[in-house]
């Protein structure tokens, strides 16, 4: 990792009170605000944020905080995984002098995997507060999910870091063949409940809005003895209707197009998943929300079962469906920076 400044052992004021606010009404308060204060010095102490990254931390918008607060759990979630992970600048000289050219947000390592990671965590726009408060219901005794206009947020974030993408060609900082993946945090769709993370497929946000997982269809295997075993199938979606009545392109991995993009990582974290490394009794759930999928397109292909994910998603060209390539991954469970471990070693 990247050379540490001097450790803090005091959060400053504005972040202090934003922490205590966030954990307030957990059972386990203290537990989750020392881990995350532990998570917040790493983070500083590796020089991993940028020039605005305490003063967005500190927000009273709850949007601009966990824009904030994604990028220093995937980091996080990272080097817990075995990456080593800097901050994504990138220098140049430009008449004579040393100039910082804008990167996407961290550049990783691990054993001889290198790629970039682009975080971004949509804001709810259109998805409606009264979703998101979740305090009432409609006249049926129900309250509707608007599936579309989450899924619509999803489709949003990675085609605006899939443009920003074509900016860090054009400066040279992402070069052909680097691995690029954009990390998606959905936990501003969602109120407080805990469904956000998967559509209406079933399957989850990430893998409709890139390979178009549809509604599902019962299909039929015929057998030797010449009868049909039915099967359960998705179908494609190729496309969404946005709320102006255009149309969004559901499968950007079937478009060569964006063979630049390796993997899109989704997931659904807030300050829980602290409570997860290691786990503090009831609140371990042996997972985090969490899936990649992979462009099977990709100039420059990323290994599955790399990113610490529960599922690995991949479009599978025979069957012309999504296909789950692997699952059921339980993600690593180290200790915090610095605790000694139960195998002697030490933390890095």
């Amino acid at each position: 990792m990247r050379g540490s400044r001097t450790p803090k052992t005091r959060l400053p004021d504005a972040i202090a009170m934003r922490f205590e606010q966030a954990c307030a009404a957990s059972p386990l308060a203290g537990t989750k605000l020392q881990r995350l204060t532990a998570a917040y010095h790493w983070f500083m102490d590796c020089r991993l944020g940028d020039r605005n990254f305490e003063t967005e931390l500190s927000s009273a918008d709850n949007c601009v905080y966990m824009e904030k607060l994604s990028e220093m759990l995937v980091a996080y979630l990272l080097m817990r995984a075995g990456f080593t992970v800097v901050q994504g600048v990138t220098q140049s000289v430009q008449n004579g002098c040393l100039a910082r050219l804008g990167a996407p947000d961290f550049w990783v390592t691990k054993g001889d995997v290198r790629a970039w990671v682009e975080v971004v965590t949509p804001r709810p726009a259109f998805v409606g507060s009264f979703y998101l408060e979740q305090i009432q219901h409609d006249d049926s005794g129900m309250l509707p999910v608007p599936w579309n206009r989450i899924l619509l947020r999803w489709t949003s974030a990675i085609k605006e870091k899939r443009e920003k993408l074509d900016r860090y060609h054009l400066k040279g900082v992402v070069r052909p063949g680097d691995i690029y993946i954009v990390a998606v945090n959905g936990r501003n769709l969602r109120g407080a409940s805990p469904i956000g993370f998967t559509g209406e497929s079933g399957k989850p946000f990430v893998v409709e809005a890139t390979i178009g997982a549809g509604p599902p269809f019962i299909g039929f295997v015929p057998l030797d003895n010449g009868r049909l075993w039915p099967e359960l199938k998705w179908s494609v979606r190729r496309e969404a209707r946005s709320v102006s009545g255009s149309s969004v392109p559901l499968v950007p991995f079937l478009d060569p197009a964006h063979a630049d993009l390796s993997a899109v990582w989704g997931m659904d974290v807030d300050e829980d998943e602290l409570l997860l490394n290691p786990p503090v009794g009831s609140a371990e759930r042996g997972y985090f929300a969490s899936a990649v999928v992979l462009n099977h397109l990709a100039n420059a292909p990323m290994p599955a079962g790399l990113l610490p994910a529960f599922e690995d998603w991949m479009y599978s060209v025979g069957e012309e469906a999504p296909a789950l390539i692997g699952s059921s991954r339980i993600p690593f469970r180290p200790t915090t920076p610095g605790r000694k471990r139960t195998d002697g070693k030490h933390s890095s």
